[in-house]
């Protein structure tokens, strides 16, 4: 079966997303800001680890995206991965697994009928 592919871009941000039956989805989220080294990396990894000082920031966070991201891929069987250079930016992959059977696949209809969702 084909794979799939989506991207899109907002103001320095890119999503690409890639599918197939056998593989899983790969989301990769890059962005052209300040980057970060493996040390920031590793901070950022930890909960409410903002690498940029308050006032150096042009946006609010709480330091917990990252951590809560990683934390749900790993729950589902997935891989997260963050490759950053320092003054280049900083892409997150996200990977998640293939359904594994049939079981999955009803699972998934049954939350879309109760969140009034259909599936395409």
């Amino acid at each position: 079966m084909p794979g799939t592919e989506i991207a899109g871009s907002t103001s320095g941000l890119a999503r690409t997303l890639s599918m197939t039956p056998e593989d899983g989805a790969t989301i990769a989220v890059t962005n052209t800001g300040i980057g970060m080294t493996k040390e920031q990396i590793a901070y950022a990894m930890t909960p409410f680890g903002q690498v940029q000082a308050s006032y150096a920031r042009g946006h609010e966070g709480t330091g917990l995206g990252l951590p809560i991201a990683a934390a749900l891929t790993k729950l589902h069987g997935g891989e997260f991965h963050i490759h950053s250079e320092p003054g280049k930016g900083t892409t997150v992959f996200f990977t998640l697994p293939p359904l594994r059977d049939a079981d999955d696949i009803r699972l998934i209809e049954l939350n879309r009928r109760r969140s009034g969702r259909r599936s395409a």
